[in-house]
């Protein structure tokens, strides 16, 4: 089976429309990254913080 492999930088307020529209264009899965090499060290327990610049990657099925 064969995969096509999407990557969109977004911001964090951008994230979630980002997400939704990947998912809609039928992304069977999402991969969160940081854009800029700027580490998330220990965050509180509870939290899940986000980086500022994003790169999300969505996997797609190849249908051709």
């Amino acid at each position: 089976m064969s995969w096509w492999q999407l990557t969109v930088q977004c911001t964090c307020d951008e994230l979630e429309q980002t997400e939704d529209i990947l998912l809609e264009l039928g992304a069977l899965t999402l991969t969160l990254g940081d854009a800029r090499d700027e580490p998330i060290y220990e965050p509180p327990v509870g939290t899940t913080p986000i980086w500022p610049d994003n790169e999300l990657t969505g996997l797609f099925e190849q249908t051709r």
